[in-house]
């Protein structure tokens, strides 16, 4: 069902009874951003009206959390650890990172990607104290806490993950290459040309 959310048990990989969330002007695709608290009690779906709050217990949506800070639709969420701040990342001429309360639903003070334009992918270091914005041109890192920025020049920069320790955050660009940027100092280290298209998305293997 086009505009639903598909709930799959682990155990058996049977899909269950889709969540219908058209209502709330849901764009679902196959990249649409999704977020789950650690606990797996909610899970959090980016629409064009806003963020769709849905219990894993019901599989029923909840209240519409408008969009943060004008930001339709979120280009990507990403839970906090301990799952008490989801953040969300706007794209297009409201490209900021915002923070929501999980607990009550409200947004925190927004922090603007790069020029404010064109943002992609978002991570957030281990430890909560980081947060990594990928845009057009180049990458911020925000001090979750105050809300200081860093930006890194760096052309067409999309997908991002972070080491476990949180020291790296490897950044893919559409130039073929892998940045590796260090996340206390924003100095980025030698980029790694991979042989063919890199795409958008990146991940580090558990324990490296």
């Amino acid at each position: 069902m086009a505009g639903a959310v598909v709930p799959i048990s682990t155990a058996t990989g049977k899909a269950g009874r889709p969540i219908d969330i058209r209502s709330f002007g849901s764009f679902i695709d196959a990249d649409t951003p999704i977020a789950v608290t650690p606990n797996g009690k909610t899970v959090y779906v980016s629409a064009r009206g806003g963020i769709v709050p849905i219990s894993t217990a019901t599989n029923k949506a909840g209240h519409l959390i408008d969009s943060p800070a004008g930001l339709t639709p979120p280009s990507d969420l990403v839970m906090g650890p301990g799952g008490s701040i989801l953040y969300a990342l706007g794209y297009g001429p409201k490209a900021h990172v915002v923070p929501i309360r999980t607990a009550t639903n409200t947004e925190g003070k927004a922090v603007q990607v790069g020029n404010g334009t064109g943002a992609s992918m978002l991570a957030i270091t281990p430890d909560g104290t980081t947060a990594v914005a990928t845009s057009i041109t180049g990458v911020t890192l925000i001090d979750t806490a105050s809300g200081r920025v860093r930006q890194i020049a760096l052309h067409d920069a999309q997908g991002v993950a972070v080491t476990p320790t949180g020291a790296t955050a490897y950044v893919v660009d559409l130039n073929n290459t892998v940045v590796p940027i260090q996340t206390a100092t924003g100095v980025a280290g030698t980029p790694v040309r991979v042989a063919r298209y890199t795409g958008y998305m990146i991940a580090i293997a558990p324990g490296r």
